[in-house]
């Protein structure tokens, strides 16, 4: 059975708090803010967001990040040892600020990275994780590429390693990353997107790799100790397989076992906020249950497939591409359901 969004598209601290994205209410007037907002545009009271209970309130007694002036971060101090908000302390590089746009280009992508933030959250997942070859920790260098004096070009890749998540700047770029978005012959590539499937490397690390969990995942998966590099490469050259939408959600997907699980871990993070941001807005209703992250995605599954329907319908309809643009089978909701049983367990 394939459950398509639109016609198969070619025509804790927290864990009891539903997924990304709640609805806000200013403290002081009761008017409606949101998740990044820095104010109330109705009374103009100052606001800072509280990761540790997911909730908005006046920022007079509180510490606010210090990145809110500059690139307008909203998020509580949480640490009275700290400047930085929880989100900003695991960016340990930034691109350098005297280039024109770099402050603008990082301030959109600590955005995304605040809203995957409160995503990791939501499960109470783990930063850091010991390893055999030491403790690895999730952290993030955002960068830009660098002309050096003999005219060469230092490139940035975008990527994951050991826990480092790696975001090349020019990604916060709508142009840079729609010219990158063809070029890759892909349907979907937003910040949010980089990040939340970068972030599910760091997690197959921590779930899968040390969770004990490596053959649940071979035999759903695939072996990951297939050669990653040989791997990639005979997907650019190639492609995928014929057929490869009825067992993955994506095509990049099919790449390697590594990057199947890193989309799918996106993916599921995909389903689970745009089903809280639905509900929360009245567009669709899930019913009474469990939070989110806590119910079986078979539950939900439908109501995604309903969301998206309508959402792919509304945005063919004033010009712009399908809202979700994949398919997903019985195959890849195997796949969604295990990373959900691994994060939320």
């Amino acid at each position: 059975m394939v459950r398509a969004a639109f016609c198969a598209v070619a025509a804790g601290r927290h864990s009891e708090v539903q997924n990304d994205m709640r609805r806000f209410s200013c403290p002081s007037c009761g008017a409606e803010v949101f998740f990044d907002s820095l104010e109330c545009v109705s009374c103009g009271i100052s606001l800072g967001y509280h990761p540790a209970n997911a909730a908005l309130s006046a920022t007079d007694a509180t510490v606010t990040c210090a990145n809110r002036e500059q690139i307008g971060c909203n998020w509580i101090v949480d640490d009275p040892a700290e400047t930085l908000c929880l989100s900003c302390r695991h960016t340990t590089k930034i691109p350098d600020l005297s280039v024109n746009g770099n402050t603008e280009r990082w301030g959109r992508i600590e955005d995304a990275k605040r809203r995957v933030f409160y995503s990791l959250l939501a499960f109470d997942l783990p930063f850091s994780t010991a390893t055999a070859k030491g403790d690895e920790r999730l952290h993030f260098e955002f960068l830009a590429d660098v002309e050096h004096p003999d005219g060469t070009r230092g490139r940035i890749y975008t990527g994951h390693e050991n826990g480092l998540v790696t975001l090349n700047v020019a990604e916060a770029d709508d142009d840079a990353r729609e010219r990158n978005r063809i070029a890759f012959g892909e349907s979907y590539r937003t910040l949010i997107g980089h990040l939340r499937h970068e972030v599910g490397h760091f997690y197959w690390d921590v779930l899968v790799r040390e969770g004990g969990r490596l053959d649940d995942f071979r035999a759903l998966f695939g072996d990951e100790r297939l050669d990653y590099v040989t791997a990639l490469q005979t997907h650019y050259d190639n492609g995928p397989n014929p057929g490869w939408q009825q067992t993955h959600v994506s095509a990049y997907a099919t790449s390697h076992p590594w990057e199947d699980f890193a989309e799918t871990f996106a993916h599921l993070l995909h389903t689970l906020d745009g089903l809280e941001t639905g509900a929360a807005y009245g567009v669709i209703s899930l019913g009474e249950g469990p939070v989110l992250n806590r119910r079986p995605l078979a539950d939900l599954i439908p109501a995604w497939v309903d969301l998206t329907v309508a959402m792919n319908a509304i945005n063919r309809s004033i010009g712009h591409r399908d809202f979700y643009p994949f398919v997903l089978t019985e195959t890849t909701e195997r796949k969604l359901d295990f990373v959900r049983a691994l994060v939320a367990g």
